[in-house]
């Protein structure tokens, strides 16, 4: 990895040549390039050694149709060209840098700002904000934040490149199931356009990232829409073999666009609204170095945290067993045995004795499961050290619920007309109201310390749509700025509430949601050997501090893997551990010494550095099931790693030879093998030069090697 230099740069280059204006964004040695020329704001790409591009060098803008830095489309016109550019506006707060662009269309009234915001490191963060300047109302169709050029051969590598032309390939989650998130892998690009796209035409599991290789130049350019409706990631690639007579170059195109069904939105006259952001920036090195540069980026702000709640370790139980007062007094002194720092009822304290959980929720008052209230069960999770608090479904009414008969209106409409799962329609601020008193009346009312947010609507499609301005409105655009904006005044009114945001496991796991959240569930899928392929791929995507991984009976993932496996994998995440044994049983005392082994690993070698950790992915791409996989945890200072190493399917080597990336050639490590356990001295150099040989001859087991400097 490149050596992470402690100083802070960023900047705005802004130079005019013959009428062109061209901006330059200097983020470290992230070097982004836009030029506003004939009515259009267009990408010239991106140099990534820090160094502000010669216009000798850049692609010759007036062979291009397609390179503008944005695309909107509204009252059935594409707005790409058109535009008048009235101002620039630059606001430094410390080392944070924010740009605005104002530029105003000059037929269809619209006024639009381009919002870049830059932190120092290789990820620029922009959006828009659309302005209807007209007398009627204005109906958007469709918006990319960002597009453009994502890579550019300046003319002066063609000479180099002679008639080698490099391949580029995109690495995203491919699969958009529920419990295959985290399917990480990488697809080479073909001469015509690659289309990633889902919550829209696909399930919604998929994690809106992606990471294009330019092999041959050493770059990788990540990027991330934070978006919890439908979207789309767009990419052409124009190869040539050899040096065209009109000075056309090697170049990838790219779009972000939020998608749904048109209009996306309806804007009344005076009326404004911001667009998703998009996450995007670059590096010359490998995956992981892309990957760090991005969680850099969000660790910077877009997911900042206490450090106190970075290493919470939680424990709570479900309704996948029968909950009452004894049920969850058991739970509660397990909870305590392995040294919990939270206890958290989910689905069902609400609901009657014997009903379901699933069709009565909306109804938010204790149920007769608890005929006594919840307040001596918080007394209790408090007396043993641990926080409280309990799980909520907000967004649906269950159709056996008094909610459900009484708030019926509230309820969003399909396209064909139906009201279903009892999803409201948070795109209408009134019903947001209502919704934000139920959760205030939850969080105040039981005297919350944590709060647990779920979404179980699966795969909506097109979503609902409500009548606006004579238009149909879909109602994606309107409900996720609304419940971004309602959890931010939440976690405002509570500011020491812990919340966590969870989607039927991992459907909204992109930042747009997490931001408003101190971390994330990336998944209902807890069985190994996909376990490790998921908590491996949604590093790629989310800094692990952020992302949950269970232990325990709830969601099955007891039944396959070795019981120090299970453990070792939630060393990548944040640890929850519920239902070790069922009531009354009593508690397993070799459970409980392994739980605390891991947890104090957890505790003394993750935990002191926080969030200045480094995750590598030895075997970053495919859903790994047979052979090895590996996933490495390191301090940034080369202090301290962990290296899980994980023999998954039958088919391989029964050893595997792990070379550690996270260590200081220059430095001695105390290197712990967890099994034996045995425990030795090695240089770094050696550890980097010669690696360590792990030998496991059956499926499903692991080993842990925990290096410490000396």
């Amino acid at each position: 990895m490149p050596s992470m230099s402690s100083t802070l740069f960023t900047d705005l280059f802004v130079r005019e040549d013959n009428g062109t204006t061209f901006f330059t964004y200097r983020s470290g040695l992230a070097v982004y390039t836009e030029a506003f020329v004939d009515g259009a704001l267009r990408s010239l790409g991106w140099n990534l050694a820090g160094y502000v591009s010669a216009l000798d060098v850049l692609p010759s803008l007036e062979k291009r149709s397609d390179t503008t830095s944005f695309q909107v489309e509204a009252g059935g016109q594409d707005l790409s060209n058109g535009w008048a550019l009235l101002e620039h506006t630059v606001d430094r707060d410390g080392d944070d840098l924010r740009v605005v662009v104002r530029l105003q269309h000059v037929q269809r009234g619209m006024q639009l700002d381009v919002i870049t915001d830059l932190d120092g490191s290789a990820v620029l963060d922009r959006h828009l904000l659309l302005r209807n300047e007209s007398e009627g109302f204005l109906p958007i169709s469709g918006v990319s934040p960002w597009s453009g050029a994502l890579w550019a051969a300046p003319r002066a590598t063609v000479h180099a490149l002679a008639s080698e032309v490099t391949s580029i390939s995109v690495g995203y989650m491919q699969d958009t199931r529920w419990g295959r998130e985290g399917d990480f892998a990488w697809q080479e690009l073909p001469e015509s356009e690659l289309v990633i796209a889902s919550r829209v035409r696909r399930p919604p599991h998929r994690h809106p990232m992606f990471v294009a290789r330019v092999d041959g130049f050493g770059e990788h350019y990540i990027g991330q829409l934070g978006w919890s409706g439908g979207y789309e990631f767009a990419f052409d690639y124009e190869r040539y073999d050899n040096e065209p007579a009109d000075g056309r170059t090697p170049w990838l195109n790219f779009r972000a666009s939020m998608d749904a069904p048109a209009p996306q939105i309806v804007l009344a006259p005076g009326e404004d609204v911001e667009t998703a952001h998009v996450h995007l920036g670059g590096v010359i090195g490998a995956l992981d170095d892309a990957v760090a540069a991005m969680n850099d980026h969000f660790r910077g702000g877009v997911l900042e945290r206490d450090a106190e709640r970075l290493g919470i370790i939680m424990a709570g139980i479900g309704p996948e067993q029968e909950i009452s007062p004894d049920s969850v007094m058991h739970e509660m002194d397990a909870a305590a045995a392995i040294g919990a720092d939270l206890f958290y009822i989910d689905a069902n304290w609400y609901s009657p004795s014997g009903a379901n959980w699933f069709s009565t929720i909306g109804d938010w008052e204790v149920g007769s499961r608890f005929p006594n209230g919840l307040e001596s069960i918080r007394t209790a999770a408090h007396d043993r050290g641990m926080k409280f608090g309990l799980w909520m479904e907000p967004e649906r009414l269950g159709a056996e619920s008094d909610a459900f008969q009484g708030e019926h209106d509230r309820i969003a409409t399909d396209y064909r007309g139906s009201q279903r799962c009892g999803h409201l329609d948070l795109s209408i601020d009134s019903n947001v109201e209502w919704v934000e008193a139920q959760i205030d009346k939850v969080i105040a009312g039981n005297q919350l310390d944590f709060f647990r947010i779920d979404y179980n609507n699966g795969y909506l499609g097109d979503g609902f749509h409500s009548e606006r301005g004579g238009y149909q409105e879909n109602h994606f655009w309107r409900y996720y700025l609304n419940l971004y904006a309602l959890f931010a005044r939440l976690r405002k009114r509570y500011p020491n509430v812990i919340f966590q945001n969870c989607a039927g496991g991992g459907a909204r796991t992109d930042v747009g949601m997490v931001a408003g959240f101190d971390d994330t569930w990336p998944t209902d899928w807890q069985l190994a050997p996909r376990s490790f392929s998921i908590i491996n791929g949604m590093t790629l995507a989310l800094p692990p501090e952020f992302i949950d991984r269970h232990l325990g009976m709830g969601q099955m993932d007891h039944l396959t893997a070795a019981h120090d496996s299970q453990l070792r994998i939630a060393l990548f995440g944040r640890p929850t551990v519920s239902w070790m044994n069922p009531m009354p049983s009593a508690s397993n005392a070799v459970h409980i010494e392994r739980i605390n082994h891991f947890l104090d690993i957890y505790r003394r070698v993750v935990l002191v550095h926080g969030a200045q950790t480094r995750i590598h992915h030895h075997t970053p791409t495919d859903f790994v099931s047979t052979g090895w996989g590996v996933l490495e945890r390191a301090a940034v200072d080369r202090s301290t790693s962990i290296v899980g190493v994980f023999r998954l399917g039958d088919i391989g080597d029964d050893e595997t030879v792990v070379f550690p990336r996270g260590i200081d050639q220059g430095r001695r490590y105390r290197v712990v093998f967890d099994d034996a356990p045995s425990v030795t001295e090695v240089s770094g150099f050696e550890l980097v030069q010669h690696g360590l040989r792990v030998r496991r001859t059956a499926s499903l087991t692991s080993e842990l090697i925990v290096l410490e400097a000396l």
